[in-house]
């Protein structure tokens, strides 16, 4: 057996335990039953190994020359408008760190020093590893980050019915009616079938915070691999969970700057002001059912948080890892991104596919795509004319 058929065989079986444990999440959450990650065993079992693997991170750091500056103090108090002191970790935390780079998981982890349970979306590449197998004793909720409706087979059902119905307006054909009520009742089916574990891990996540657990949870989702964005955008669900498990938010930044030699074994690591987004939004508690905030509170919520951490990282840029621009070698990004993407199993495309998107901003270059396939004549040529982009 050669090496691509043994790499198709794991990738196989990885596959199988992902839809095994989702199935098991799945089963779980529907019967109303704590899922594995937040049973009473589970955190017992993770925290026992806490400190184990904290001490073993800091030593693989030190022997492989690596320096970790932790800027500043992980916060112990917060204050609320009435200026009231109040102890961070008498709540449920939730940590956003930004995701740039294959070490910034045991970096944080170091950093934070207190046990926090990770989330992660790369079962793949994590799981059956030696730093996989360590991650998952301290404690990690894996999920499968595909969006389970987009699919092949979904995608021909669905267009499918679209073309019956249009017959069926044409000519209200009886035969074409029930078949078309019969290829309905399939895809409704199919799709009452579909395990969402992106929407599932949300609940794993609130049993997890509801047992007084923190968690770790990147903010992009993804890496950071964009020329002119500080940080991504993130998941506007990270906001109701925070409301629905009375969680504070405190966001970090990790920064690993790679010189011009390609050079990157100094380490910037800074928090951020906790957020309180139940005071924030004038929500009780105590009170057992929470709000459900609309889409406008989640994305201001959202934008808050992360205009922290684009503050955060702009300071680290200034006082540590500023250059003149004249001095950037012209190959700098291409050599950057080929540096960064050799850490890991990642291409871009596969980044890019796990960044969240807001569906009701439309980029600018998506709005005037349709131009690059516009067939010009003297009656559309003006939609070419400069004032029409601005």
């Amino acid at each position: 057996m050669n090496k691509q058929q043994k790499e198709i065989l794991r990738k196989e079986k990885l596959k199988k335990e992902l839809e095994y444990l989702k199935k098991q999440r799945d089963d779980d959450i529907k019967t109303g039953n704590t899922v594995y990650e937040a049973k009473e065993d589970t955190l017992k079992q993770n925290k026992k190994y806490h400190w184990p693997l904290f001490y073993g991170l800091k030593a693989q750091r030190n022997f492989s020359g690596y320096k970790l500056h932790v800027l500043n103090k992980l916060p112990k108090y917060y204050y609320t408008e009435n200026n009231d002191k109040k102890k961070v970790f008498d709540r449920p935390v939730i940590f956003t760190p930004n995701h740039v780079r294959k070490k910034d998981i045991e970096m944080l982890l170091e950093a934070i020093k207190k046990h926090v349970i990770l989330l992660s979306g790369d079962f793949e590449n994590l799981h059956d590893t030696f730093s996989g197998s360590l991650l998952e004793k301290n404690g990690i909720i894996y999920f499968d980050m595909d969006d389970p409706y987009n699919n092949d087979d979904l995608k021909r059902d669905k267009k499918y019915l679209e073309e019956l119905e249009e017959y069926i307006k044409i000519t209200n054909d009886p035969i074409l009616i029930e078949e078309y009520e019969n290829e309905l009742k399939k895809y409704n089916k199919k799709i009452e079938n579909i395990i969402n574990d992106r929407k599932n891990v949300k609940e794993v996540e609130r049993q997890v915070l509801n047992t007084g657990n923190d968690v770790m949870k990147f903010f992009e989702a993804s890496w950071d691999l964009f020329p002119n964005l500080l940080v991504c955008n993130g998941y506007y669900s990270l906001v109701q969970t925070a409301v629905d498990t009375n969680a504070l938010v405190i966001p970090v930044i990790y920064e690993q700057p790679v010189d011009f030699d390609m050079n990157d074994k100094n380490i910037y690591i800074k928090f951020g002001k906790p957020i309180d987004y139940l005071e924030k939004y004038g929500i009780d508690d105590n009170v057992k059912t929470k709000i459900k905030l609309s889409h406008e509170d989640k994305k201001e919520g959202i934008q808050e948080l992360r205009d922290q951490l684009a503050t955060l990282l702009y300071e680290i840029l200034e006082e540590h890892c500023a250059v003149r621009r004249k001095d950037i070698p012209k190959d700098y990004w291409e050599k950057y991104k080929k540096h960064v993407l050799s850490e890991w199993y990642f291409n871009e495309e596969d980044i890019k596919k796990k960044h969240f998107v807001d569906k009701t901003i439309v980029e600018q270059k998506d709005a005037f795509e349709h131009l690059n396939h516009l067939h010009l004549n003297k009656n559309n040529a003006f939609l070419l004319n400069k004032r029409n982009h601005q």
